[in-house]
């Protein structure tokens, strides 16, 4: 049964095109990751090293040969911005060596000063692979009027935040898919928006939401319309919504793969109902992407691949065969299935 229906199964009735699929396959060994992992964790390959970055709070960045043998991470240094805890949750390196960053940000002082936030999302920049940033700004937040103040959830009174952010295949836009905690229940879930690339170094009011079928809502302060929304508000003790999208182009599938977590209450500790899973073959229309499906039963935040070809394989990258992470640990590989594959497997 589909729990969170996309917008692509109005486009689909009469007969629901192939998709491709997915089986977690237990690992002979286990990963962790070297720092604390409360968040997307990127990463990208240069002169044959393999940099991750891991946050809680704040981003650290380890080098290594490959998954198993990063070591040594160290914290970051920003320069600018905005004060308070920072989680960098997506890098893209540009052509000529720079790194764009983007961050999830947690504002205080919200609501009369009860402990409790609401998300942002920014940019940074770096020049020297990773080791120190200058803030860019933030690019993406919910209206001020969104928040509730009155919530039973444990952490957020509101914002937008837990996201991952991936380049076209064309290097056109860099597009944000993120968490949205906003007061509205019409506009929680996983909401979208994008950027052209022409405008990474100067981001600021350049970010756009998706909204009525329209990249045309400002990234600060707009109203989104979700790609798939939550069922029970974020706000209630017994929410039930997906949040922590984790995007990444495969190359083996030759589309697109989003991964995310369903959350079943929000005043304890956001009970993991499962992981879902879902696929794409374009980013500029959500009618393009397909309904969630269940892949794990249970599981942990924060659920993302990380390719295994050397050189290449990232967490916004990945072939027929990766590695799975939840909070920064991997016990499973994730092999992929082609639609022809998936079919044939299902008649066997």
């Amino acid at each position: 049964m589909l729990l969170f229906v996309s917008a692509t199964a109005f486009a689909q009735q009469g007969g629901a095109p192939p998709l491709p699929s997915a089986i977690l396959v237990p690992a002979e060994t286990q990963i962790v990751f070297p720092a604390a992992a409360d968040s997307n964790s990127p990463a990208y390959w240069r002169d044959g090293d393999l940099h991750v970055f891991n946050s809680l709070n704040h981003p650290y960045h380890s080098v290594g040969d490959d998954l198993a043998s990063l070591r040594d991470p160290v914290g970051v240094i920003f320069t600018g911005g905005v004060r308070g805890p920072r989680w960098m949750e997506s890098i893209i390196p540009d052509e000529d060596g720079t790194l764009w960053g983007y961050y999830h940000h947690e504002p205080g002082g919200l609501c009369g000063g009860v402990m409790k936030t609401a998300p942002e999302i920014g940019a940074a920049r770096s020049h020297d692979g990773g080791y120190t940033w200058t803030d860019l700004g933030i690019l993406l937040k919910a209206p001020d009027s969104s928040l509730e103040c009155r919530t039973d959830n444990t952490y957020f009174v509101g914002g937008e935040g837990d996201f991952s952010a991936v380049l076209d295949r064309e290097r056109r836009y860099v597009y944000f898919f993120f968490s949205s905690y906003a007061a509205d229940t019409l506009t929680q879930g996983i909401g979208i928006a994008r950027m052209s690339w022409a405008d990474r170094a100067e981001p600021s009011g350049r970010v756009y939401k998706w909204l009525d079928r329209a990249w045309s809502s400002p990234g600060v302060g707009g109203r989104l319309t979700p790609l798939y929304g939550a069922r029970v508000s974020w706000h209630r003790t017994d929410a039930d919504a997906l949040w922590g999208p984790s995007v990444h182009w495969n190359a083996y599938l030759d589309r697109f793969v989003m991964l995310m977590s369903r959350a079943i209450d929000a005043s304890s500790q956001w009970t993991t109902e499962g992981i879902y899973i879902s696929y794409a073959e374009r980013l500029d229309d959500s009618l393009d992407w397909s309904d969630p499906q269940k892949l794990l039963q249970g599981g942990a935040w924060y659920p993302q691949v990380v390719g295994l070809r050397p050189g290449a394989g990232t967490d916004s990258q990945a072939g027929r065969v990766a590695r799975f992470f939840m909070g920064g640990v991997s016990n499973y590989a994730i092999e992929f299935q082609r639609p022809s594959e998936a079919a044939a497997a299902r008649r066997r």
